[in-house]
């Protein structure tokens, strides 16, 4: 795919020094606030739901969407039993589960993501063992184990990454590798910055692993940003283009697999207003407190998903809150999908509600529309699970 980058409105980053060098505080603000307009190009359109049997929930940690005859094939990792459950998503037709339930040393411990290679292939990510397993479900045999630790040394978590992938932010499979994007759990020091890696490539046919890209110094060196959702990775990966969506940045940061280089281009809400981060000292702990207060008076971008039915990117942001308690959580605040052409000009964006009702984390395209997994609180009723559809309105 090649992108035409002649948009280039960058938001504007300031770095402010504050108690003798002790902390340093940046500063993100957003020079496009509330000068585009909410233009609602997006509604919804329909409502699917998938059955469940007795030992599933909703809201699965992971699910994968895949081609197979024409059909698209749902799948969703139930980590209670190792399987995968697969459904005819056209009709939500369960079809079958597939169980990688091993013993020994060979037992994935705790599976969180897998990318399908083909009917019977399947690489599973085991966050205990911080590894790759190409499994083959046929005869239940591990054909190879990829280690995420470099050679294993007691620091490994200084030096590589780890990982929360989601649906929407998802391992993809290119050529005989599967892609990913890893993150740090803490602030990236400054001797860090151009140490620390976020992106994978794994080869599940030779084992070899790559790691690439660095996390924008311009945001993340030497700044708190404690807690883990602020040093998150979401990525939008496009044969060997990856654009990343860093949570605190209203910038889309887009490179080459193999290029050290970002092109810096502005995609944020015309409604988020200026980030920060922590004013706390890195070199002390942050009390829990400072850091959840933090979370939800800052606006949050998450995944960013490339519809190529309609050759556009989502991508969504948590908006900030001004008034918080104790018992305020971050699904309290209202989640908007943010709509950028494929030349990254701004098409609109759509408030779609609370986050209590929505996980963004379940969400993927199809040829109907964008589709996220929605939770009624109010309905306690767990034998399905349900998508809500979106689709561009005819003034796309």
């Amino acid at each position: 795919m090649i992108i035409n980058m002649k948009r280039e409105g960058i938001a504007l980053i300031v770095v402010s020094q504050i108690m003798a060098c002790t902390n340093r505080v940046v500063t993100l603000p957003n020079s496009y606030n509330g000068q585009g307009g909410r233009k609602d190009l997006i509604e919804m359109v329909d409502t699917k739901a998938l059955p469940l049997d007795s030992i599933s929930s909703p809201m699965p940690v992971y699910m994968q969407l895949y081609k197979n005859d024409n059909s698209n094939i749902l799948t969703f990792l139930n980590q209670y039993n190792s399987c995968i459950y697969y459904y005819d998503y056209s009709n939500c037709t369960y079809l079958y589960k597939k169980s990688f339930n091993l013993q020994g040393k060979n037992k994935i411990q705790k599976p969180v993501a897998y990318c399908i290679i083909n009917q019977d292939s399947i690489c599973i990510l085991d966050a205990a063992k911080m590894s790759v397993t190409l499994f083959r479900s046929s005869d239940k045999k591990i054909i190879r184990s990829i280690s995420l630790k470099g050679k294993g040394e007691k620091d490994w978590p200084l030096k590589f990454p780890q990982y929360q992938l989601t649906t929407a932010n998802p391992i993809v499979l290119y050529k005989d590798s599967i892609l990913f994007p890893g993150q740090m759990f803490w602030s990236i020091l400054p001797e860090m910055i151009n140490e620390t890696n976020i992106f994978v490539s794994a080869n599940y046919i030779t084992g070899q692993v790559n790691y690439y890209h660095h996390y924008p110094s311009e945001i993340y060196e030497g700044v708190n940003w404690e807690g883990g959702l602020y040093t998150s990775v979401n990525s939008a990966i496009i044969a060997d283009t990856i654009i990343y969506s860093f949570p605190p940045s209203h910038n889309l940061y887009i490179t080459n697999i193999s290029s050290s280089m970002y092109k810096i281009i502005f995609g944020g809400s015309q409604f988020a207003k200026t980030n920060n981060s922590i004013d706390y000292p890195i070199s002390k702990s942050t009390p829990i407190e400072m850091i959840m207060d933090h979370n939800l008076k800052q606006d949050t971008y998450g995944p960013i998903i490339y519809d190529p039915y309609r050759r556009v990117f989502y991508r969504f942001v948590s908006h900030r809150l001004y008034n918080v308690s104790p018992t305020t959580s971050f699904r309290n605040k209202e989640i908007s999908i943010i709509i950028l052409d494929d030349r990254w000009n701004y098409l609109g964006e759509k408030n779609i509600g609370l986050g209590m009702s929505w996980n963004i984390n379940n969400s993927f395209v199809t040829e109907e529309g964008l589709n996220i997994e929605y939770y009624d609180s109010d309905n306690s009723d767990e034998d399905f699970m349900y998508f809500r559809i979106f689709k561009l309105t005819d003034n796309e």
